[in-house]
């Protein structure tokens, strides 16, 4: 016995007396057109009409609403000796409601929640529609409990673990959807985009190959997590006699792995619009595709993407500072005498080994051929050297004759100082070599 045949069996025997209700009022006949009167300011909402078949032979009509792009979120209207019942359930394992319907929360107090047969979060809710006789009040009493529960069930905390991105998901769902466009829909009628795109992103959760699989689908990883999903894709295509091979066997390389990467690059463009940063759409474009690129190099190395889907993770921090500079405007490029040195082999850390000596640490640096211990400050934004080796590496030739300029700087003390800014051919420190790089030159630097 389903969700919605157990509470409507629950309510039949439990109400014995019928409500007669006037013309005006909501009942059976006119359900579709109040709720979709109540429901008429929301756009992102779909609302579908049905007839629910009732175990004595009769049949109930009811009204379905969903969110669009939303597949984890069910809603029912119905009507029980007069009174509009609001009945639905959260899905695809979204929200713990252990945790959920045990935690002592604040709320509206006009739905009850509880765990379902099928371990989702369900709730419930009754309208005292009889003792209304003007639609917009209805609408009003409807669009308040709709809300409370929208505010109720957003709570993050009770959140499952390795919950599912559904960003991920539309976005992975709106490029099949284009694609499908040119489609007949005589084959097209059987694509579950949604459902697939919920296991490509589902699977990303397990870690392993499946990361680098989703960003090159015609590697062996990639046709692996493709058969995977496949069911959800086209589940009647079994009976339809169609296998994966056909579907992906003869897949063009080339055209997948653009598709993927424009998929890629357009959900993370999304992403980090979100974060209100103020860069240009082609800065954020750029960024994304360098992302990409290095995502996909980290995969073909074969190291464990998984950690990449955590923002915090060190492996997204790195991932994100190596392709940061692409995000600078010119002012910030300006501010930094070595914002476009180029740095090579190292990726993004080095280990560097250090001293500790009267309250400090130092690191052993290399300026071309000639080699130092220098002091690590945290907070110094530039390399500063002593008069005395910029003399020493001018003898050698390493450094520049001439300043090619000069800033006024702060230091530790306080007190401000003229640095001279000089250009070196090379600055190494451990494997990270930096090229035309520039130095400031002090009377006690280093």
């Amino acid at each position: 016995m389903n969700n919605l045949t157990a509470f409507l069996t629950a309510l039949l025997l439990t109400f014995s007396f019928s409500t007669k209700v006037s013309a005006q009022r909501l009942k059976d006949s006119n359900l579709h057109s109040h709720i979709t009167y109540c429901f008429e300011d929301y756009a992102q909402l779909n609302l579908n009409k049905d007839m629910y078949e009732l175990e004595n032979g009769g049949r109930m009509p009811y009204v379905t609403v969903s969110i669009k792009d939303v597949s984890w979120f069910h809603l029912n209207l119905f009507m029980i000796d007069g009174e509009l019942q609001m009945i639905g359930s959260v899905v695809d394992g979204i929200i713990n409601p252990d945790l959920f319907v045990d935690a002592n929360v604040e709320r509206s107090g006009y739905w009850e929640y509880y765990k379902d047969d099928d371990g989702d979060l369900s709730f419930l809710t009754e309208v005292r529609s009889s003792r209304v006789t003007k639609r917009s009040e209805l609408k009003q009493l409807v669009q308040y409990r709709y809300e409370a529960l929208l505010n109720e069930i957003a709570d993050e905390s009770y959140l499952l673990e390795n919950q599912v991105d559904l960003n991920a998901v539309k976005s992975c769902e709106d490029a099949i959807n284009r694609e499908m466009v040119a489609v007949p829909y005589e084959f097209s009628q059987y694509i579950h985009a949604y459902d697939f795109c919920y296991c490509i992103v589902e699977s990303f959760n397990d870690g392993g190959d499946n990361l680098y699989g989703a960003l090159n689908p015609t590697s062996p990883e990639g046709k692996e997590l493709l058969r995977r999903c496949f069911p959800d894709y086209c589940p009647e295509c079994p009976s339809l006699g169609v296998t994966f091979e056909d579907m992906f066997g003869a897949l063009d390389a080339d055209e997948v792995a653009e598709n993927g990467k424009k998929g890629f690059v357009k959900a993370c463009v999304r992403a980090v619009d979100e974060e209100g940063v103020d860069y240009s759409f082609s800065d954020i474009e750029e960024y994304c595709d360098c992302a990409y690129e290095e995502l996909l190099l980290q995969g073909k190395s074969g190291k464990d993407l998984t950690n990449y889907m955590d923002p915090n993770s060190a492996d997204a921090f790195e991932l994100a500072i190596e392709c940061a500079h692409l995000l600078m405007t010119d002012n910030e490029v300006s501010d930094f005498w070595n914002s476009k040195s180029g740095i090579a082999p190292c990726n993004n850390v080095v280990a560097v080994p250090l001293l500790e000596m009267n309250g400090g640490f130092f690191a052993k640096v290399q300026i071309d051929s000639e080699s130092r211990y220098m002091l690590v400050d945290s907070g110094a934004s530039e390399v500063l050297i002593d008069s005395e080796w910029a003399g020493i590496l001018k003898q050698l030739g390493i450094l520049s004759d001439y300043s090619v300029g000069s800033q006024v700087f702060t230091v530790a003390d306080g007190s401000s100082v003229m640095v001279d800014i000089y250009k070196v051919s090379a600055f190494q420190v451990g494997d990270c070599s930096y090229r035309d790089f520039q130095v400031g030159v002090i009377e006690e630097g280093g």
